[in-house]
């Protein structure tokens, strides 16, 4: 009958939030405690049932009615946490979410337990027996499911530390994804190769975790090269006009950047962080100019975008000016002659060297 009872509200739930579905479930612990009461009852007055036979119905609907009650605290605390994380003050707030989740559901299952001890002590069982039964029991299961524990206490920390949340792209370790869950046990991640990484939280805890959706900014540092050859002057022009191409000086703007705003110059221009360009090395095979900008806001494909869009003006001003870029090259010094003998070392005198 309770098979029966669960598939009718499992099949009228069907289409419901997750909230309706548990609030469904509450229905089968209170069906089996109204039952075996109505029985016991039954048996009481109804049916005069007398010796072992009574005492092994009534041991018998005792544990129903304490197992219903456990199954029930347990699917309430599951109701009370989609209650209270669902409610609209937990909205992009998942790390409270699962914090409040969890420590109902701990508290959940403290009453469970709490509940089972007194009903067997209630049922005859000696309270002394079910306690030390009970701490015996628990400490084979801290022992079986250290590995458990050791990540239910990390993900608590990574609960407590907020280091990262979901929707979120981290690095940790050799992993490189977004954040899709945040487990008891492990941390969900899609990795940037569209695959998913379970990481036990143990790990997670332990581990660097370099949080790249934190970031307020995309720093993009590039050289670009010019010939050896290159004079002075237009290696100056070449400075100047990387960084006229950076900022609005002298520039005027395109119809693409007017109609796309993510190529506006405005995204790089921040007084804390203005563009810098410098000539600054003597490479084996090329003179270096160094360009650094910061990209507000942090979006990857905008600021891919936005360093073509770069690269094509320094290209193209570069070209009006006849300024070359270089390419890695090798000049080989041939000559010719007689090459010189090995220098000879006089002996030291009394060396007896011959």
């Amino acid at each position: 009958m309770a098979f029966l009872l669960r598939a009718l509200f499992k099949a009228l739930s069907r289409k419901r939030s997750r909230v309706a579905k548990t609030g469904f479930s509450l229905f089968i612990p209170i069906w089996a405690i109204i039952v075996s009461l109505i029985a016991y009852d039954l048996i009481d007055d109804k049916i005069f049932i007398t010796g072992d036979i009574f005492q092994g119905v009534t041991y018998l609907i005792s544990l129903v009615v304490l197992t219903a009650a456990i199954f029930f605290f347990f699917i309430l605390g599951s109701l009370v946490s989609d209650l209270v994380t669902g409610s609209s003050r937990f909205h992009n707030r998942s790390f409270d979410s699962h914090l409040i989740r969890i420590g109902i559901r701990i508290g959940s299952i403290i009453i469970c337990i709490a509940i089972l001890i007194q009903g067997l002590h209630f049922i005859g069982f000696s309270l002394a027996t079910v306690i030390a039964g009970a701490g015996v029991t628990g400490l084979a299961v801290a022992l079986a499911a250290q590995s458990t524990l050791r990540n239910i206490f990390g993900s608590l920390m990574i609960l407590l530390d907020k280091p990262f949340r979901v929707g979120q792209r981290i690095v940790v370790g050799d992993h490189d994804g977004v954040v899709e869950e945040i487990g008891l046990r492990s941390t969900r991640l899609r990795l940037l190769n569209g695959h998913v990484t379970s990481i036990p939280n143990e790990r997670v805890a332990d581990l660097e975790i370099e949080n790249i959706g934190l970031r307020p900014f995309i720093k993009r540092v590039s050289s670009i090269h010019l010939t050896y050859g290159t004079p002075l002057d237009k290696i100056n022009r070449a400075v100047s006009i990387i960084r006229e191409t950076l900022t609005e000086e002298g520039k005027e703007k395109k119809e693409t950047e007017e109609s796309q705003a993510h190529l506006s110059l405005e995204h790089i221009n921040r007084a804390e962080f203005p563009p810098r360009v410098f000539f600054d090395e003597f490479n084996e095979d090329s003179l270096n100019i160094l360009m650094i900008y910061w990209y507000h806001p942090a979006e990857y494909w905008d600021f891919l975008a936005f360093g073509q869009w770069i690269n094509e003006e320094i290209i193209r001003r570069f070209r009006e000016e006849g300024i070359e870029f270089a390419f890695p090259t090798q000049t080989v010094q041939i000559e010719s002659g007689q090459a010189a003998p090995f220098p000879t070392i006089a002996p030291e005198p009394g060396s007896g060297a011959l």
